[in-house]
């Protein structure tokens, strides 16, 4: 079953709505802010809009467009996970927790039990239930590769405008 078959490390735990998902943290470079956002046209409906960091063009997931639930409000301090090497980030309604599972308190996901079998694990932690995600699994492999497409051409944007890092 992959990554539950060995430790899942520490997790990072956010929350969409109702929805409690976490992410290990060795899949997470930073949090952040939610900093401006560019909109450039042509920009994938998945995407909320691309940030800048470190003169490197990240785009922004919204994390409710992933689940198809109704997405919050965002304000100044709504939280963004950025992925490991900057590829991507997620924009959550909340970041609540991190934490280490026990390994016998994972339960591995079933075949079929959510989109692309991105959820590969459930636990338990402070009385909530938390659908472990697999960062590799949250886009299907058209998606991702329009998302690297959409990256290049935001950071060529960025370098014809002096602003991004050489």
């Amino acid at each position: 079953m992959g990554r539950t078959d060995q430790d899942i490390g520490t997790l990072l735990v956010f929350s969409e709505g109702k929805t409690v998902c976490a992410l290990a943290s060795n899949e997470v470079q930073e949090v952040v802010f939610l900093p401006e956002l560019l909109h450039p046209p042509g920009m994938p409906s998945l995407l909320e809009g691309v940030m800048t960091l470190d003169g490197m063009a990240v785009p922004v997931i919204r994390l409710a467009a992933l689940l198809g639930i109704q997405a919050p409000a965002i304000g100044v301090y709504t939280p963004v996970i950025v992925l490991k090497d900057a590829k991507a980030a997620l924009l959550v309604e909340r970041v609540e927790d991190v934490f280490q599972p026990v390994r016998a308190d994972l339960v591995p996901a079933k075949d079929g039990q959510s989109f692309n079998g991105c959820v590969i694990a459930e636990t338990r932690h402070k009385e909530k239930d938390i659908y472990v995600l697999s960062v590799d699994r949250l886009l299907l492999e058209e998606e991702k590769t329009r998302l690297a497409e959409f990256k290049a051409l935001a950071e060529e944007r960025l370098n014809r405008q002096g602003l991004a890092v050489s």
